[in-house]
């Protein structure tokens, strides 16, 4: 698959991971799956900064936030946190240098973030 490839919903996929000019031997296996549009006035109001980020992310919502879910980009899950407030200071001082994605749970609804940890 390259940058380009245009996916298809429920299509299987194998892709494997280079790192310093050398591929992995493992091809990992992924179906797609879409998700549901909805009109961004539907979706969680998230304000998130600073991206890229050292340490610290901020994120701030009109809605009580409940959880924090972040992931890498090939889909695992690498921390988890539960929450009950409108306003967090999200550490991510353990995770490795890279791309995420974040999923942010409120009492209203859910947004997904992508955000670079330097």
């Amino acid at each position: 698959m390259y940058l380009n490839t245009v996916l298809v919903e429920g299509t299987n996929y194998y892709v494997t991971q280079t790192v310093n000019c050398i591929e992995s031997l493992v091809r990992l296996a992924l179906i797609v799956q879409l998700p549901l549009a909805l009109p961004d006035n539907e979706l969680l109001q998230i304000y998130y900064s600073p991206n890229p980020v050292k340490n610290i992310l901020k994120l701030q919502s009109n809605t009580v936030i409940k959880s924090v879910l972040v992931y890498t980009m090939l889909g695992q899950q690498v921390l988890k946190k539960f929450y009950n407030d409108m306003l967090l200071l999200f550490n991510l001082t353990n995770l490795n240098t890279g791309n995420y994605i974040v999923k942010v749970e409120s009492e209203t609804g859910e947004k997904i973030l992508r955000i670079i940890r330097e």
